[in-house]
């Protein structure tokens, strides 16, 4: 699977994090990914898509990528 992450144009303060076979999108607060992810699909996808697959492996990514903008580390708490 192939992902991207940017900031939202839409919301202030939050990231967008693209799957790009399946076109899910998931949008998370900055450092609050736990408490505000919210998953969709951009298209009307009649396939098998495997929406717990994709969100298991799209939060290893981003926890391996860009673990800044999904946690608060700050707390010491790694």
């Amino acid at each position: 699977m192939e992902f991207s992450i940017k900031k939202s144009e839409s919301i202030p303060n939050y990231w967008e994090c693209a799957e790009h076979l399946n076109h899910v999108v998931v949008t998370f607060e900055d450092k609050k990914f736990s408490e505000t992810k919210n998953f969709r699909l951009l298209e009307n996808n009649t396939g098998n898509v495997q929406i717990d697959k994709i969100y298991q492996e799209m939060e290893s990514w981003l926890l391996d990528n860009h673990g800044d903008k999904v946690f608060d580390n700050s707390s010491g708490f790694s």
